[in-house]
């Protein structure tokens, strides 16, 4: 992707910024090749200061000067986006925004929807994306972007890509409630607040490091602990006795009925 030119519209925001800086990391793009939108065009991370990084509040000035368009803002700015594309790709990291909805609203005849999580901060994303129109070397290019950030998944249609919203979008918010569960536990039981939270997070850092290479399933693995019929199997079945896979499935369909309305209008709060 030497030659390709990227601009991110909302790229100082949380998930706009971690693209960046990833694509900058992995030489994706150099500096001098990546054009950078906000509302003022400043507010700069520092580490970029004194880099070929272009940067302005022109959104068309943006498209005009790149061969692949980011849009990273809120749904519910979307209304303050404006810019028209021609054989530029248009990769959209909103939720609630339909492709049919960018194609209206930018002209763009390649469009792609894409929903990293927060574990873009590190580079451990698992991004879905789905599209109806790219071209191969569109495919390419998009590929070697999200997997510049982790994982990259291509969806079999938009409403799959709506539920990972639910399900891996939403995820460090769901699993650091669960966190914040557990720390509350401990805490009852008498742990300090600062001791609850440290064996919390190592408990988590270590298992999801572990979960990663475990041949097991995560189900299967939940098995293997119930049937040991141990202290773990206490838990997992105490859990289970008062709602625990009822209130996991209620919370993503919840999500995943937020992703798919228009989020664009009203006091919506995202992730993303």
């Amino acid at each position: 992707m030497s030659a390709v030119t990227i601009g991110i519209i909302g790229g100082t925001g949380w998930i706009g910024r971690g693209i960046a800086q990833h694509l900058l990391d992995q030489s994706v793009v150099m500096p001098d090749q990546l054009w950078i939108a906000n509302r003022s065009g400043e507010h700069l991370p520092e580490q970029w200061h004194d880099s070929a990084i272009h940067y302005t509040s022109d959104h068309q000035a943006l498209a005009d000067a790149c061969d692949v368009v980011m849009l990273s803002v809120r749904p519910q700015q979307l209304p303050e986006v404006s810019f028209s594309l021609h054989s530029q790709l248009l990769v959209s990291v909103m939720a609630g925004v339909t492709i049919e909805r960018l194609v209206d609203l930018t002209n763009a005849t390649s469009v792609a929807r894409a929903m990293p999580n927060a574990a873009i901060e590190i580079g451990e994303s698992f991004t879905p994306w789905y599209s109806r129109y790219l071209s191969l070397t569109h495919q390419d290019w998009l590929r070697r972007i999200l997997t510049a950030f982790g994982q990259a998944y291509v969806c079999e249609n938009e409403s799959q890509l709506d539920y990972f919203t639910a399900l891996t979008g939403s995820g460090q918010g769901v699993l650091t409630a669960i966190a914040g569960s557990m720390m509350e536990s401990a805490v009852v039981q008498g742990l300090s607040p600062e001791l609850a939270e440290q064996a919390v997070r190592q408990l988590f850092s270590g298992i999801g490091q572990l979960m990663a290479v475990d041949e097991l399933s995560p189900q299967a693995r939940a098995d293997v602990c119930l049937d040991y019929a141990g202290t773990t199997a206490a838990a997992i079945q105490g859990m289970r006795d008062n709602g625990l896979d009822k209130a996991i499935r209620a919370g993503l369909d919840a999500a995943y009925h937020k992703a798919i309305s228009d989020m664009t209008v009203g006091d919506n709060h995202q992730d993303h």
